[in-house]
This record gives structure tokens, C-alpha cells and sequence, in this order.
């Protein structure tokens, strides 16, 4: 009997010891102004998480010496928000002293998506660059999009040239982001062999922070060089904004994923589970120049699969802008007579709204 209590003893002591400690810790910590936790306290009533945790962010901005007994009392006033809250900790970037000047006054819900627009994948990456207003709207509507229409050329599985045309639709609405995209390309050869190509994707982005969000998308494509019938790619992950300034904008995202699919020759659909790892970089070279690089590794049991795109959109007019784009896709292994690797080169003309 002692030796079967000897464990339980110890295990005890030790937790006794444990606490003793934190408690001691706490206990050397200075006590916050009331003052700075008033406007915590008063911002916890509500239900606008991102205003909540703007006042936080200001409150520790303003008394980074409590910063953790300031973040355990967030925690202890609104525990449903726990795990955003230690998100937030982690990856938002500090506020300058000047903005935390008076924690209380911004205490008001904020809307980042609405204040800054963020990469949310593809689609948003490639967006036309857009002319500075003079007198900034009180009110934008939370619609946005862009049609493309150019030439295209392809190389690998087929040499042909022939026309593009794609548009997204995008709808932000902080916390949430929704993006639908659509591609159609016809190529033909001098022997009049036709290319179709068509590719479609829902994405969805919510923000848990400033910078860090899940995703959820789902891509079909229908490439008939491709050696695959169609494919359908699902995903969902987490992804944070590693760089969020005016000029310059790099996210990543990473998650499981699932490829259905159907090659021609076998006819039968299979479905297999993998990975997903995005990089989007987007860089304003100025008010009318946008550079963007987008890289996508998709991996899973049969098949590893690495697409890059590089594109320059130059603005001609307020909602007219002129883009090149470069992408080469590889793709291992593929069906047989299928070349691993395409390229394709795009010079197109895009209406942005």
C-alpha cells in the first residue's frame, strides 16, 4: 500500500510546489492601473471580438511591463475568445507608443479587411492596382472584382497559342472574405488540334487576428493536355499575413488537402488525401505598378505538384490596367505521353470594379 501511494504523494507535492511558485511570480508582479484595465473591462461587454482585441493590443502597448497579467485578465473576463486572444499575442505586431497613447478611445469595433485589403490567395493577388481617390468614401460597397481578357501562349504537353478569359468576384466583409474565380483558355495548333482548358475556385478566408486567418477552398480544373479528365483539389488550413505593410504583402497558408480525380485512359475516380502549402507576395511598386508572385505546393500519396506565377499589371486608366503573367507548373508523375512541366505566358487587358 505505501508503495502505491508513494507516486500519488509525490505527484502531489510537486503540483503543491508548482503552484506555490506561480503564485509567488503573480504575487511580484505590480498591480495594473485601474485605469488601463477600465477600458478591457468595458470592451469585454460587448461582442465584437476584433474590437476587443484592438483595446487589448493598446492597453499592453501602453504598459508592456504587464503585458502577460493584462492578457491573463482578458482571458479570465471573455474565455470563449481564448484562443484568438493568445493568437493575437503571438503574431500581431506590437502598436506604437503614439496609438496607445489613450487605450480607451479606439475601443470602437475595427474592421482590418475594411481598412487594408490582404491577399487572400490567387485571385486577390493578381488584382488590378487602382487609382488613389481624392476624397475617400465614408461608405465602400464590400463587392469588388475584375474581368481579364488577352492572349495566351503554352509550351510542354502542347505548343499552341490562342485566348483567355477569366473573372473573379470578390465580397469582404470583416471577419470574412469570399472569393470565386473562373478561368477559360482555347488554344489551337497549326493542325487545328483544339486546347480547352477551364478552371473554377471558391475560396473563403475568416480572420481570427490582424494577421492570421483559416481558409477554406475547393479548385476544379478540366485541362484536356493534361492527362487528367478533371481534377478537384479541397483544402482547408491556417495562414498569417508574415509581412502587411502598404507597399508590400506576403502570406502563407498551409493545410490538408484532397485531389479527386479521373485520368482519361482509366476512366475510374479516385480520391487521395495530401497537403497544401501556399505563398503569395505582393509588392506596389507604385500607384499605378503592382508586382505579384504567387507559389503553390501541393503534395499526397501519388503525386507532388509545384506551380509559380509571376505578373506585372501596369493601371492605363481608373479602372483599366494592362498585365503580364508568367507560370510554369510541374507536375510528378503524370499519366503517360503527359510532359511534367507546362508553362504558359498571358498578355491580357483587365477591367477592375
Amino acid at each position: 500500500m505505501l508503495k502505491r501511494q508513494l507516486p500519488l504523494n509525490l505527484a502531489l507535492i510537486f503540483f503543491a510546489l508548482v503552484s506555490a511558485f506561480a503564485q509567488a511570480a503573480r504575487a511580484t508582479e505590480k498591480p495594473i492601473p485601474s485605469e488601463l484595465l477600465r477600458s478591457v473591462v468595458e470592451s469585454a461587454k460587448g461582442e465584437d471580438i476584433a474590437a476587443f482585441q484592438r483595446t487589448l493590443r493598446m492597453t499592453i502597448a501602453a504598459a508592456p511591463e504587464h503585458n502577460r497579467a493584462i492578457l491573463r485578465h482578458a482571458i479570465g473576463l471573455r474565455p470563449d475568445w481564448a484562443a484568438e486572444l493568445l493568437l493575437a499575442a503571438l503574431f500581431d505586431p506590437p502598436l506604437t507608443a503614439a496609438s496607445a497613447s489613450n487605450p480607451g478611445a479606439d475601443a470602437t469595433p475595427v474592421s482590418t479587411a475594411a481598412a487594408r485589403p490582404h491577399p487572400g490567395g490567387r485571385s486577390l493577388a493578381q488584382q488590378a492596382p487602382r487609382a488613389p481617390t481624392e476624397t475617400p468614401t465614408e461608405e465602400q460597397t464590400p463587392w469588388s472584382g475584375e474581368a481579364e481578357l488577352g492572349g495566351v501562349a503554352r509550351s510542354g504537353n502542347t505548343e499552341n497559342l490562342g485566348v483567355s478569359a477569366s473573372a473573379e468576384v470578390i465580397y469582404e466583409a470583416a471577419p470574412w472574405r469570399h472569393i470565386l474565380s473562373g478561368s477559360f483558355d482555347y488554344l489551337e495548333t497549326r493542325l487545328a488540334t483544339e486546347e480547352q482548358a477551364i478552371e473554377a475556385e471558391y475560396q473563403f478566408n475568416y480572420d481570427l487576428t490582424e494577421r492570421t486567418f483559416v481558409y477554406g477552398l475547393t479548385h476544379y480544373e478540366d485541362d484536356r493536355f493534361s492527362g487528367f479528365e478533371y481534377e478537384i483539389t479541397a483544402s482547408a488550413g491556417l495562414g498569417t499575413r508574415v509581412i502587411d505593410e502598404e507597399q508590400l504583402t506576403w502570406t502563407l497558408a498551409a493545410g490538408p488537402s484532397i485531389r479527386v480525380f479521373r485520368e482519361d485512359d482509366e476512366g475510374t475516380t479516385e480520391a487521395v488525401p495530401g497537403a497544401r502549402l501556399n505563398s503569395d507576395l505582393v509588392w506596389q511598386i507604385s500607384d499605378t505598378a503592382k508586382l505579384a508572385n504567387e507559389t503553390e505546393l501541393r503534395l499526397d500519396s501519388d503525386r507532388s505538384e509545384l506551380e509559380n506565377e509571376t505578373s506585372l499589371t501596369l493601371q492605363i486608366v481608373e479602372s483599366l490596367a494592362g498585365r503580364f503573367s508568367f507560370s510554369a507548373q510541374y507536375r510528378s508523375p503524370v499519366p503517360e505521353n503527359t510532359d511534367e512541366l507546362d508553362t504558359t505566358t498571358k498578355a491580357s487587358v483587365v477591367y477592375g470594379f
